[in-house]
């Protein structure tokens, strides 16, 4: 898990720093999950916890699914 976070927040910083520099804090970004991973309020867009991917066997070769199961 601490791969994912680690990539979360870069990219949650993305806008915040260098060329970017369009809002001060990742929360401010409208189109960032950050919002949803610091406050648990969720944005614009549906977000899934990157917790829950613990209990998806990633070594299980099963058929892909639907791309926006989220939205069902």
């Amino acid at each position: 898990m601490e791969i994912i976070v680690q990539k979360l927040d870069y990219m949650h910083d993305n806008p915040c720093k260098g060329k970017w520099n369009i809002v001060e804090s990742p929360v401010d970004y409208i189109y960032s999950s950050a919002k949803y991973h610091t406050t648990g309020e969720l944005g614009i867009y549906h977000v899934t916890n990157y917790m829950l991917l613990e209990d998806i066997d990633l070594k299980k070769k099963e058929p892909p699914g639907p791309a926006c199961n989220s939205f069902q």
